[in-house]
């Protein structure tokens, strides 16, 4: 059996074979929710991620430049290096964003490469999540992490983000600063937006690793049931 992260994975994969192959799966990524209730938002907007411009941190950046002075009682953080771990920036692209960004004004933040835990407590706490990605996203696992927590989600619509946010989140198909700015201005002057679509990443989540865990034991019981053992 070959398993893919996502549909549009194996979509790729199958481009130019002309043989319809069963051996073939979806499995994705996958993070079991821990809260039992929408945990407790703050007025806060993140952008977690590699800062590399096929990630389009410099879009989010655009963007809240229009943004931040206007909305004061909002927080807006930029998370995440050019690689996992990385403490001190690098690259050309990576220097500018940083300094452009927290040169915006009091209430952006940039807080580098954070282990895990507090990545998952930032999620947890904010109240949108903002993934302008330009590239080919295989899955995406700060997306389903944003719904796993209850966050307005916005992305684009590249690779296999559809799939994660189906209809639960805002996928913007041509996603550049202006696009992005607007979408987050709706939001931020429209409290019940931001309940409903809270609302419904948290009511029609389903990435939990137990629900996965038991689709794959499925497929192997398949498998072995269908194995000519000689």
């Amino acid at each position: 059996a070959v398993y893919f992260v996502s549909n549009f994975l194996k979509n790729k994969f199958l481009k130019g074979l002309k043989k319809n192959y069963d051996n073939l799966h979806v499995l994705y990524n996958s993070i079991e929710r821990k809260h039992k209730f929408i945990p407790k938002k703050n007025n806060e907007i993140c952008f977690i991620g590699r800062l590399v411009p096929e990630k389009g941190a410099h879009i989010y950046c655009a963007a809240i430049e229009e943004i931040a002075k206007d909305y004061t009682d909002w927080n807006f953080t930029l998370i995440g290096a050019s690689k996992a771990g990385q403490t001190i920036p690098k690259s050309i692209y990576e220097k500018n964003l940083i300094n452009k960004f927290k040169s915006i004004g009091k209430n952006t933040h940039y807080l580098g490469f954070i282990d895990n835990e507090s990545v998952q407590k930032k999620i947890s706490n904010a109240s949108i999540v903002v993934i302008p990605s330009i590239w080919e996203e295989p899955l995406c696992l700060v997306a389903i992490e944003g719904l796993c927590n209850a966050a307005v989600v916005i992305s684009s619509n590249k690779g296999g983000l559809p799939e994660v946010l189906d209809d639960n989140g805002i996928m913007l198909h041509d996603i550049n600063k202006k696009t992005l700015k607007d979408k987050i201005i709706e939001l931020l002057t429209n409290t019940k937006l931001i309940k409903k679509y809270q609302k419904k990443s948290w009511d029609n989540y389903k990435f939990n690793s137990s629900k996965n865990t038991k689709k794959q034991d499925l497929i192997r019981s398949q498998i072995l049931i269908n194995f000519n053992f000689k």
